[in-house]
């Protein structure tokens, strides 16, 4: 059988997401911008109280004045200047007669993020409004530009561009409910980090419709047992010849030395990082593959997802799992056994879950992303 080599993994782009190219595509991070702010009336205090409330791993991040806080009320020409011209708002906020704007500034996890609501008034013109902008950004060039729809969010769509500006990648979602269209618009620094976005932009989706589905809880931290809470092997496998370890269990050592190479440079990251024990189960026979799952565990999730993004770099990634740092990738190189490589990797709680499926002539990334998931219902 086989060990693992040394993987460096791509920060994410779901699969669903396409990868636009134009550097002008925002305008900008937002908190460089000057603004010009208006004095709230009740109706914009009423659409502030409908603002996403700052989240865990987040930071208030304020703009120029004149502010409330890290709110702001812009008019639509202040607004419309927040973008570049392909995609500044203004005609269409005047031709839907959008009256209300509140922005919310924020650092979430080190990454500018920004989002705006937009009340229309009514239903049907605030329809309208999404509808030009969502146009707006598809229409967009760019060498590779596409767009996703967002599962639970009705009617939302997620936009990325992978160029971006001074402030690295940009991520948005564009939703509305009732007379109030969102946009979430997240400057991911180093790369996507998609399950991040589409969680922040259902959580602020379930401000607007109480009656949304609600996002996914939290991840917990897990202490004890590791082996348990691995994903059974399938009926009618077994486990490796040369599964590492003792009983699933692993030594900070054992997990080291499964990698094939730059075992020193594994080492130094996770004593820096604080990865104290993992554990792991394989298995081959059965119509999944041929398959090995790691749970690295660390002492805290800081740590956890500190490691998750160390992981990447400029490789292709795509498939984050909402709510999730992670992505899916490939090695499609043949080995020995004729088998090409899929991997699904992410972060959760203090956990960083590793899944690696090999099947002959084949990178099936649909199947471990079905693995992945499996295993994170069991955490």
């Amino acid at each position: 059988m086989r060990k693992i080599a040394f993987v460096r993994v791509a920060a994410p782009v779901t699969a669903l997401v396409l990868v636009a190219g134009l550097a002008v595509w925002l305008g900008g991070g937002g908190a460089r911008q000057a603004y010009r702010g208006i004095q709230p009336g009740p109706a914009d205090q009423r659409l502030h109280g409908r603002l996403l409330p700052l989240q865990p791993s987040a930071m208030p991040s304020t703009a120029p004045t004149p502010t409330t806080g890290f709110e702001e009320y812009p008019d639509a020409k202040t607004y419309a200047a927040m973008f570049s011209l392909a995609l500044a708002p203004r005609d269409a906020l005047r031709r839907y007669r959008c009256g209300h704007l509140v922005i919310k500034h924020w650092i979430q996890s080190e990454w500018p993020a920004r989002s705006d609501l937009v009340d229309c008034g009514t239903a049907a013109r605030a329809a309208g409004y999404l509808a030009a902008r969502q146009q707006a950004y598809h229409d967009a060039d760019g060498d590779d530009h596409t767009f996703a729809e967002i599962p639970a969010l009705p009617g939302g769509r997620l936009y990325t561009d992978g160029v971006g500006d001074v402030d690295g990648p940009t991520a948005v979602v564009l939703a509305s409910h009732g007379s109030v269209v969102m946009q979430l618009t997240v400057w991911q620094r180093g790369g996507f980090d998609l399950g991040t976005v589409v969680d922040l932009a259902r959580r602020q989706y379930a401000r607007l419709d109480k009656a949304a589905p609600k996002p996914p809880a939290p991840a917990q931290d897990h202490n004890g047992d590791l082996v348990g809470l691995l994903l059974p092997r399938p009926p009618g496998t077994g486990p490796w010849d040369n599964e590492p370890g003792v009983a699933g269990n692993l030594t900070v050592d054992q997990a080291v030395d499964d990698f094939t190479e730059n075992k020193d440079v594994i080492r130094q990251r996770f004593t820096s990082d604080h990865m104290d024990r993992a554990a792991v189960r394989t298995w081959t026979g059965g119509r999944d593959g041929t398959v090995k799952i790691f749970l690295y565990h660390f002492t805290s999730a800081d740590f956890a997802l500190q490691y998750a993004r160390e992981d990447a770099d400029d490789e292709d990634c795509a498939a984050a799992v909402e709510g999730h740092y992670g992505c899916l990738s490939s090695d499609s190189t043949v080995d020995e056994n004729g088998d090409e490589l899929a991997r699904a990797l992410t972060a959760t709680g203090n956990l960083y879950v590793v899944v690696l499926l090999w099947k002959p002539h084949q990178v099936d990334l649909p199947g471990a992303r079905n693995l992945l998931v499996q295993q994170l219902a069991r955490l």
